[in-house]
Order: C-alpha cells, then structure tokens, then sequence
C-alpha cells in the first residue's frame, strides 16, 4: 500500500492479486484530512475502481465499482471524481464548511493536479 503526500507515479505495477491503493495524506495524523483510491482487476480482466475521503466532518468510501479497460483508466477516473466532487463542493455558495475545511479541500485539488499532470 502507497501511503504518503502525493500518489507515487513510481509505483510497482497493477496486480490482479490484490488491490494497489494510492492516498494523500495532508498531516502526518492517522486520521487526519486525506484521500485514497484503489484499483483492483475484475474476474473478466477489466478494472474497478474505490475512493474515499476524510475533511473534517466530510467523508465517503464505498465498494469497488466499475469496469474500464486499463487499471490507468480506473485511476483516471477516480482522480477525476475527486476533482469534480472537491471542486463542486468549493462552489457550493451554501455550504456548510469551514475555512480549514476549503483549505484542505483546495489543498488535495492541487495535489491531485501535480500527480497527474
């Protein structure tokens, strides 16, 4: 498992044993402000993609889901879903969120931008 600040684009390859999970951690805290994606093959050779958050009083995670014709493609994917969610969630005029809350949240946007430039 690749935990640290920023994806490692260095990465050992995908696996069809088990999953390769990729987070960014914002703090050196356990549970502090951070994302995580994990790509694991399907039994028909395509590739599911998992992501999850932890912003203060924010968060998700759910099951593996999808299927994309490169485990690239899932991660892909799954940095553009944090993208179009964390950049949604700044827009939002009536939000609830704290200043810290949207520095976190600007924060993991351009980290995500650095590792997948």
């Amino acid at each position: 498992m690749t935990t640290q600040t920023a994806f490692d684009f260095m990465r050992p390859a995908f696996t069809a044993a088990e999953p390769t999970r990729f987070r960014i951690d914002l703090t050196d805290k356990t549970y502090g402000p951070h994302c995580e994606i994990a790509v694991m093959q399907n039994d028909n050779g395509t590739w599911a993609k998992q992501v999850g958050y932890q912003i203060s009083y924010m968060g998700m995670g759910g099951p593996f889901y999808g299927s994309y014709p490169s485990a690239e493609a899932a991660l892909e994917s799954a940095v553009e879903y944090f993208r179009h969610s964390f950049q949604r969630t700044l827009d939002n005029p009536c939000s609830v969120q704290s200043d810290r809350d949207r520095v976190h949240l600007r924060r993991l946007l351009a980290r995500l931008d650095e590792v997948s430039a």
